[in-house]
């Protein structure tokens, strides 16, 4: 065989790697099950993807592309995980459960990163699967709401915190909760909203559905602002006639009117109940910010104030243990021993800095510096509007979630991270190679 079809079988090779590894990433952030435990470490589907179909994708690539960037954010993460313990002399299975969870989050990263350079139209190919895979999991959501599908993912004892109201559930697809699948779908909202040409509308449509069956508050409210802020912000970034993006704008208004229109009027009657209970609570719980949690509710504390005061005790937690805060895995532990209540921060921002304390702050300061450098000088000047819009959209989605949930163990922290770092790659390789700017109607000049 020629040099010629040697190269042409290796581009293939590589072709499916780089496939492969984006399925895989995908695949672990839609399908949260736990086979198994080891000790203290739950052997789930994602970390068998991440050791066995990860490699498998590098190998048929032929590399791997390190990033210091990436090294450095998994270093911080590490320190802020582990110092603690390492000061308290001791490094218990949460701690390894903790360094275990940096170490297969920057693999898939360095893994995704390198498939998705390995060829321009990688990034569509991520956005095209995490839509097919958002479609169907809305599917499904929307069938486990009405109790025609089980929720297989979500053990027995488990199930009655799952009820919404009445004889619904709250969806949670492959998942083990509601509010994590919310973010799944929220993404492949901002994925369609850029690379869908046909059946927008209708996708759309399906997402806002499956969203709104997991009775998530952060994930319907940040659905809807992705689906009427897109058009603004093309309008914005593109300086040219607004014609099209306030037609997008229509669209979408109309989209979400329809959804609202299917879900009281087609759908039960307890949907638009509980949602409305829900937003309520929002309103209940911000009049009591300066109460004593022992009096809000008068003994019943709903949602939004249980997370209210998950959080007023997180901060002040995380102040007393400034230097290395509580450790990995004992944030849920210590906000127990301070408040009654069992559970995490549910803010991103305060858990990192009440487990690592400084360092927690350090980390986030090395995630943001390289996040949002290139977000404030080499995209904003590099990257064509189309790319310039879906990135800030996708920043504003995972800062805004981060208020909301605690993402401090989840592989997903890292997709920003890593679509940044491939805007960035491609936009310096066309530079260098072309004196236009490439974008998805031709080139200008």
């Amino acid at each position: 065989m020629g040099s010629k079809g040697l190269n042409n079988c290796g581009t293939t090779m590589a072709d499916i790697g780089a496939a492969i590894a984006i399925i895989s990433f995908v695949l672990t952030q839609f399908v949260d099950i736990t086979l198994f435990y080891v000790g203290m470490i739950p052997i789930t589907i994602q970390k068998l993807v991440a050791a066995y179909f990860l490699p498998l994708s590098a190998v048929l690539i032929g590399h791997i592309r390190l990033k210091l960037s990436l090294i450095i954010v998994a270093t911080s993460l590490l320190v802020a995980y582990l110092a603690a313990h390492v000061v308290s002399g001791t490094l218990p299975p949460e701690a390894l459960s903790a360094a275990a969870s940096v170490v297969f989050g920057f693999w898939g990263a360095v893994i995704l990163y390198t498939a998705l350079t390995q060829n321009e139209r990688n990034i569509e190919l991520l956005a095209k699967v995490w839509i097919i895979f958002s479609v169907i999991t809305s599917i499904v959501t929307m069938l486990q709401a009405i109790g025609k599908v089980p929720l297989m993912t979500v053990p027995g004892d488990y199930l009655e915190r799952r009820i919404a109201l009445g004889g619904l559930y709250r969806g949670v697809g492959l998942k083990f909760d509601p509010n994590f699948q919310a973010l799944m779908l929220v993404i492949g909202l901002v994925f369609t909203q850029y690379f869908t040409r046909n059946g927008r509308l209708y996708t759309t449509v399906i997402l806002l559905l499956g969203i709104t069956a997991t009775f998530s508050r952060m994930g319907l409210l940040l659905g809807i602002m992705i689906v009427l802020v897109t058009p603004l912000l093309k309008i914005f970034l593109q300086r040219r006639s607004p014609g099209n993006a306030l037609l997008h704008l229509f669209a979408d208004t109309v989209i979400i009117s329809l959804v609202t229109i299917i879900v009281y009027m087609f759908g039960p009657q307890e949907i638009p109940e509980y949602l409305t209970q829900r937003i309520q609570d929002i309103a209940v719980a911000i009049a009591t910010i300066g109460s004593d949690h022992a009096s809000i509710g008068g003994g019943h504390i709903t949602s939004a104030e249980a997370r209210l005061i998950l959080a007023k005790t997180a901060w002040r937690l995380a102040l007393e243990n400034w230097t290395f805060g509580v450790g990995a895995y004992r944030s849920d532990s210590a906000i127990f021993a301070a408040s009654g209540i069992m559970n995490v921060a549910h803010n991103t921002y305060l858990e990192l800095f009440l487990i690592g304390g400084v360092w927690g702050i350090v980390a986030m300061l090395c995630y943001a510096t390289i996040l949002f450098s290139g977000l404030l000088s080499d995209i904003r000047s590099l990257a064509p509007a189309f790319e310039q819009g879906f990135f800030f959209n996708l920043v504003m989605v995972f800062a805004s979630l981060c208020f909301f949930l605690s993402l401090t163990y989840n592989s997903i922290i890292w997709l920003p991270l890593v679509l940044s770092l491939t805007i960035l790659h491609f936009e310096k390789k066309r530079r260098t190679t072309y004196p236009f700017t490439v974008t998805r109607k031709g080139c200008t000049e």
